[in-house]
């Protein structure tokens, strides 16, 4: 996600450090990510110019050595929605006058109010979840994502809520401090 300027600066800043030439001044660097799914965050931006700030539009993407995974892990568990998502990242997928991809219906859920709509969403993500029997090791694969922290914060006290069982809060400390009783 990060914006090209920022990786060329990157490589400037370690070619100075290691009085090199060479790119990254002959380190190794490790970039991962995929372009379809994880795009710069440019607030107040155009969708021109998010993608004139992506590493495959700098001078130094013909110079990096690219490696693709051979096999995609979610397509394991759900082809059908893999496939969606790869057809939207190859641009492949159909769009409405507005540009606007639509989704399908069973993954969609008609917004009603913001209460229904998020109770219908975390239902769907992660059922069964007020089941005292549940095996909350099955939850690890399931996320909400959202745009904004607040919304993080809401659906978290949400799902808190519809646990089972008596809340407990855990207290930490960020320092040691040393009681001395007389």
């Amino acid at each position: 996600m990060s914006r090209s300027d920022v990786i060329e600066k990157f490589n400037e800043m370690l070619q100075d450090i290691m009085d090199s030439n060479l790119l990254f001044g002959g380190k190794i660097v490790v970039f991962g990510g995929d372009f379809r799914q994880t795009l710069p965050v440019i607030l107040k931006s155009t969708k021109e110019n998010i993608i004139d700030s992506l590493i495959v539009m700098s001078p130094l993407w013909p110079h990096l050595n690219k490696k693709k995974l051979q096999k995609s892990m979610r397509a394991l568990s759900d082809s059908i929605f893999s496939s969606w998502l790869l057809k939207i990242g190859d641009g492949v997928e159909i769009t409405n006058e507005n540009n606007e991809i639509q989704i399908p219906s069973h993954i969609n859920i008609p917004f009603a109010d913001d209460t229904t709509s998020l109770n219908k969403l975390i239902d769907m993500v992660f059922p069964n979840i007020n089941d005292s029997d549940l095996d909350f090791s099955s939850f690890v694969k399931c996320a909400i994502l959202t745009t904004r922290k607040e919304f993080v914060h809401e659906i978290n006290d949400v799902l808190i809520n519809k646990f089972p069982g008596e809340e407990t809060t855990y207290y930490s400390c960020d320092e040691t401090q040393v009681i001395v009783y007389t």
